[in-house]
């Protein structure tokens, strides 16, 4: 990562496990983040460059202190400035922190991070995926969670917790406490070359429901393809999905 004075360069190099696979024509979905140290840096525009790819913004504050907003009547819920999660709530007050252990790897220890907020439309319950890594011997080894908040109580418990498939999308039901979600995939899902992955192998969607506690699977594969990214219609009626085919 270099930085020339307000444009930041950042070069990718990857080296393959094993140098005799060959090429897939599809390859493996991930993301990456890159912490930028803006603290002292002047106001003003940047750019930043990955491997080519472009992107642009506007550094214009350096504080994480919460801004006060004209109360809208409405409650929606964040991933702040220090990456935990926040809700404002329609009453006008200030912004509230419902967790504090968010982490990066420069502090030590374990990393924490938190994303994709979702308020159910009472604004009782916050559903945010949290990835917790702890470093071992060749980095990091995840533990990958779908956990929800009681704004009311200041509780939270657990919907999905595994090591290697982590939450693939998940909606609240309008007028309810139902919250519809999808698992990744096993790592084999998409080891058989050929046509269509291992059916095997598929997952369906799943629900929680927040007021009695219960988890269940909703939706079965039909086709043999994983179904993710749930979403509900605004009346609650009808449940989408995508099936996983590449």
């Amino acid at each position: 990562q270099r930085l020339d004075g307000t444009r930041f360069e950042i070069e990718i190099l990857a080296t393959p496990a094993a140098p005799n696979c060959p090429p897939d024509l599809v390859g493996i979905a991930f993301r990456m983040a890159f912490p930028l140290n803006m603290t002292g840096m002047p106001f003003g525009s940047y750019t930043v460059e990955v491997n080519g790819l472009r992107t642009d913004f506007e550094w214009s504050a350096t504080s994480t202190e919460p801004i006060p907003v004209e109360n809208l009547g409405l409650t929606f819920a964040y991933i702040g400035a220090d990456g935990n999660l926040w809700i404002a709530d329609a009453s006008g007050g200030p912004p509230r922190q419902l967790t504090s252990d968010a982490a990066t790897q420069e502090a030590g220890g374990e990393v924490i991070s938190y994303t994709f907020p979702k308020i159910s439309s009472d604004g009782r319950f916050i559903a945010v995926r949290r990835d917790a890594g702890v470093p071992v011997a060749e980095g990091l080894k995840y533990q990958f969670g779908l956990w929800v908040y009681d704004t009311e109580t200041g509780e939270s418990r657990s919907v999905h917790e595994d090591p290697i498939s982590p939450p693939a999308g998940f909606d609240w039901k309008p007028g309810t406490h139902l919250l519809a979600y999808g698992i990744g995939s096993d790592p084999n899902y998409f080891i058989i070359r050929g046509e269509k992955p291992d059916p095997n192998l598929a997952m369906g969607i799943y629900t929680a429901d927040l007021d009695s506690g219960v988890s269940s699977l909703f939706v079965e594969p039909q086709n043999g393809y994983s179904l993710i990214q749930p979403a509900w219609s605004p009346d609650g009626r009808f449940l989408s999905f995508d099936e996983l085919i590449y």
